[in-house]
C-alpha cells in the first residue's frame, strides 16, 4: 500500500491535468471509488444469496467505520486540528455522504412495508442525492 500510494497520487495529478478537473475533485472521486468497490462486491455477493440485510449492514458499517477513523486521526496529528488543514471539497463530500446515508437509515426507519414500484423511491432519492452531490463537489473544487 505504502508503494502504491505514490503512483496513485501521480496518477490522479495525469487525469486532472488531462480532464482539466482539479486534483482534488479526482483525489475525491478516486479515494470513493477505492474504498467503495470491496464493499460493492461484498454487496453484491449477498444480494445474490438473498441476504438483503447483510448487504445493507456492510454498507453503512463500512461507511460509519470511514468516518469514524477521522477521530482518532485527529488525536494522532497534533499540529493543528485535523479537518482544519482539510481542503473544502472534502468537507462538502464528507457533508454529502453523511445526508444520504441519513436518508438511507431514515427510510429503513421508518417503513412500514415495502412499496410495489419497479425503482425504489429511497433508492432513486439515494441516487439523485449522489449525482448531485458529485456535481457539488465539482462545483467546490473549480473554485
Amino acid at each position: 500500500m505504502a508503494f502504491a500510494a505514490p503512483v496513485l497520487v501521480a496518477s490522479a495529478e495525469d487525469i486532472a491535468e488531462i480532464t482539466g478537473s482539479t486534483e482534488t475533485f479526482v483525489g475525491v472521486l478516486g479515494l470513493a471509488a477505492a474504498t467503495s468497490l470491496p464493499e460493492l462486491a461484498a454487496a453484491w455477493a449477498a444480494v445474490r444469496m438473498g441476504a438483503f440485510d447483510l448487504a445493507v449492514g456492510n454498507l453503512y458499517g463500512s461507511n460509519a467505520i470511514n468516518m469514524s477513523i477521522l477521530i482518532w486521526l485527529d488525536a494522532l496529528y497534533t499540529k493543528a486540528p485535523l479537518l482544519e488543514n482539510a481542503d473544502v471539497t472534502n468537507a462538502v463530500a464528507g457533508i454529502v455522504a453523511m445526508l444520504l446515508m441519513m436518508v438511507g437509515l431514515t427510510v429503513m426507519v421508518l417503513r412500514a412495508e415495502r412499496r410495489r414500484f419497479p425503482i425504489d423511491p429511497a433508492a432513486a432519492i439515494i441516487l439523485a442525492g449522489y449525482v448531485l452531490g458529485v456535481l457539488l463537489v465539482w462545483g467546490v473544487s473549480a473554485q
